[in-house]
């Protein structure tokens, strides 16, 4: 599993504990949960994540949940980083406005691993710095208290 794949994997449960716990009811569509809907989507390269696909595809159980606001989370860079075994991996957090599509806050966010290929590695810590950090740019942006 690609380092920014799994990283997401384990900020999953959090983002929604940490949204919910400020009142913002959650409902999670992650693309690895997505059926491949085309050929096409299927030979893009290993790193294309198809996120206007991903969110038409989803569009009948979006609108029945009802949701003002779709935030989107994609990994757009993993790299090896200084002469250690490290990996710098890159996020960016897109908040959309559901009904016109437009987006109404960005940021992007960092993590380094610099303990690839130790046992010491807890992607679980790094997964909750990356989530709270977030919050943290939602609220010194006055998107929610």
């Amino acid at each position: 599993m690609p380092l920014g794949a799994s990283l997401l994997q384990h900020a999953e449960p959090i983002l929604q504990q940490e949204l919910e716990a400020v009142g913002i009811p959650v409902q999670q569509l992650w693309y690895r949960d997505v059926p491949v809907r085309s050929i096409a989507t299927a030979l893009r390269p290993a790193g294309f994540v198809p996120v206007a696909r991903t969110i038409e595809d989803n569009r009948a159980a979006e609108t029945a949940f009802g949701p003002s606001h779709r935030l989107v989370v994609v990994p757009t860079a993993t790299t090896f980083v200084g002469t250690a075994a490290g990996t710098s991996v890159e996020i960016r957090w897109d908040l959309v406005d559901a009904k016109t599509g437009k987006r109404i806050w960005a940021s992007q966010s960092e993590v380094v691993n610099t303990k690839l290929f130790s046992r010491e590695d807890n992607a679980d810590e790094r997964a909750r710095m990356l989530v709270r950090g977030f919050v943290e740019q939602l609220r010194n942006a006055g998107i929610i208290r």
